[in-house]
């Protein structure tokens, strides 16, 4: 009994890092999807949107116009999608010796969205982003210092904002609805996404296989890790029972 109370910490260890590799995994096996379905669907033109079946997945390809826009509530630009954070930045002192570190905790978290069109040369479709996994252009991130004491942890604010502006290029990936518009798809349809970008469709495609990529790595680097815990801790709970 002793051995295995001498040797829980070695065999705690890799089942926190199995745990982390696995989560790693799980997100990236939504990002390879995204990537993949964005391959596989091809751009249609908007004229040609209301002629395919509801339920279908579409690419869309164009410009964002909106008939009644949203002001945005930090940059006051006219948009389709805001989303306006206020995060609070303090100092987090260690209890291990590591000195103070800095962290942020969200303060006030304001998403506002309308409906907007795409439009090409031949036309424009209807897109109402509700549900959607909006990737907008950050158009706002500001530090503003804290006036307080010295012995204050808290250092000041950082005000984030992020938009998807009106007049500018926007990509579509959605389901076409009972209108003939794009939105997202079904809850029962887990295999299609609704994705709104700021971003052309080859940028948005390299930043997925990236990030594809590094959380790969990540998890490679969890489980390895994991695993070598594993084996030290066999290795002492052997040794420590040979010795006793």
């Amino acid at each position: 009994m002793e051995q295995l109370i001498f040797s829980l910490p070695f065999l705690g260890f890799p089942f926190i890092a199995f745990a982390v590799g696995g989560v790693l995994l799980y997100i990236r096996r939504g990002t390879v999807k995204k990537t993949g379905l964005m391959r596989r669907v091809q751009t249609t033109e908007t004229d040609r949107v209301s002629g395919i079946a509801p339920g279908e997945l579409v690419e869309v390809k164009g410009t964002l116009r909106c008939d009644s826009p949203l002001q945005s509530q930090m940059a006051g630009r006219n948009c389709a999608y805001y989303r306006a954070r206020v995060l609070e930045v303090y100092r987090e002192h260690s209890d291990h010796g590591h000195g103070p570190r800095r962290r942020e905790r969200t303060v006030s978290d304001n998403e506002q969205s309308v409906e907007f069109y795409v439009e090409d040369a031949t036309g424009r479709v209807r897109v109402r982003p509700e549900g959607a996994e909006v990737d907008a252009e950050k158009v706002v991130d500001r530090f503003e210092e804290a006036g307080a004491g010295f012995f204050s942890s808290k250092l000041g604010n950082r005000y984030v904002e992020e938009i998807l502006a009106v007049d500018t290029p926007v990509y579509v990936l959605g389901v076409v609805g009972a209108g003939g518009g794009v939105g997202a798809p079904q809850p029962e349809n887990r295999g299609q996404r609704f994705v709104v970008s700021h971003r052309a469709e080859e940028v948005l495609d390299q930043s997925w296989r990236r990030k594809s990529l590094l959380l790969g790595l990540g998890a490679g680097c969890a489980f390895a890790f994991g695993t070598f815990f594993l084996l030290i801790g066999l290795l002492f709970f052997v040794v420590l029972l040979a010795a006793g």
